[in-house]
Order: C-alpha cells, then sequence, then structure tokens
C-alpha cells in the first residue's frame, strides 16, 4: 500500500511503513493539504496570526514545519479560553475539546509571510482544520483573534487524557524529529521530480 501526500505544492509518495512509524502516524504525513483559505471578513494581519497549543510548541518542530527558526517578536505565550487539551484517540498528539470554564495555555504565532501558512496547513493535514476564536497574549489588556487548528468532525476524537507538553517530549519527541526530517528530505525530492499523474481525482 502506498499512501499520496500533498505538501508545499508537490505531491508525494509515502510508504505504509514510514506512516506506521509510530502510533496514529503521529500528525505529520497526511492525505492532502487542507484550503486553508479565510473568509474575506478576515484582514490581512489577522490571517497572519496562529495559535499553537500542541507540538508545534515545541521550537525544534516548528523550526522543521517552517524551514527557519522564529524570532522572539514572532512568539508570544498565550492563553486560549474555553477548551481542554487532550490526546487524541490512537495518537500522540492533541486534539482541543470545548469546555467552559477551560483553559489551555499555547503561544500566539505572527507568521512572516503566507507561506509559513502553507506550510502549517500542510503540517496539520485534513484531520484539522482552522478556525478564528479571541486568545489572550501574555501582559495583554485585550484578547487576539487567532487561527488555530481544531479536529475535523468525524476524522479525530479526543481521549480523556490531558495531553502535556513534557511528557510528550519524553516519550515520542526523538522518534517524531527523526521521521519529520525523514519527509522533509522526502517532500523536497518530490518537488524536484514532478509526478506524472495526480493521484488525486476531481471532486
Amino acid at each position: 500500500m502506498v499512501l499520496w501526500m500533498r505538501g508545499h505544492g508537490s505531491i508525494c509518495r509515502i510508504s505504509q511503513q514510514l506512516y506506521q512509524a509510530l502510533p496514529g502516524g503521529l500528525n505529520i504525513l497526511r492525505y492532502q493539504n487542507l484550503d486553508g483559505s479565510l473568509p474575506r471578513a478576515v484582514n490581512c494581519q489577522e490571517a497572519m496570526i496562529f495559535f499553537f497549543y500542541g507540538t508545534l510548541c515545541d521550537p525544534d518542530v516548528l523550526a522543521l514545519v517552517l524551514g527557519y527558526r522564529p524570532g522572539r517578536h514572532q512568539l508570544k505565550p498565550a492563553i486560549l479560553p474555553g477548551f481542554r487539551r487532550k490526546i487524541a484517540q490512537g495518537r500522540s498528539y492533541p486534539v482541543l475539546r470545548p469546555a467552559p470554564g477551560g483553559q489551555v495555555q499555547g503561544w500566539l504565532f505572527h507568521a512572516r509571510s503566507p507561506e509559513d501558512g502553507r506550510r502549517l496547513d500542510a503540517y496539520e493535514g485534513p484531520e484539522y482544520l482552522t478556525r478564528r476564536r479571541l486568545v489572550w497574549p501574555q501582559g495583554a489588556a485585550a484578547p487576539r483573534l487567532a487561527r488555530l487548528y481544531l479536529p475535523f468532525p468525524g476524522r479525530l476524537g479526543a481521549g480523556n487524557a490531558d495531553w502535556e507538553l513534557p511528557q510528550w517530549r519524553r516519550h515520542y519527541k526523538a522518534a517524531f524529529i527523526k521521521l519529520l526530517l525523514q519527509q522533509t528530505e522526502a517532500d523536497s525530492a518530490c518537488a524536484r521530480t514532478p509526478p506524472k499523474a495526480n493521484p488525486f481525482p476531481s471532486t
């Protein structure tokens, strides 16, 4: 079995062995990218602001996804109210579950270009969709609208256990980074060699 993945404008063949190397394939190998489009009412500045709450809170993972290490001016601690962060069912990474009175600590990220958004959408894949929510930056007097990735209905369920970044780092990060590096190399190779046919039928 061969899985197809579209990433950063290229189409890659991903072996089932690589996809299943870790439980749930982690969250770096996907069938295709989300469109990433936003409603016209969202201005350019809002479209470039993201809230991270999971694996993208790790600076090494974020650098590999973006292709550079963000500067301090691009990242700011923030809190998302009204949610809990749970381990996704059968996965090592988290999903958000609505929870009145709950809150999730994470990072507010200011993208430096639309390419950052395309890379983030490709990384999250079709199990997630983007929505705008109000988050509170640390020390701010008012909340900010930011894009965050919520589980696509029916594709990714939430377990009962809370997801914690330190635990993920201890148990999964090393293997996760290795797999992400392999995928980055595969994606670069596919970009240099265009496929003979598009494996994605029109819908």
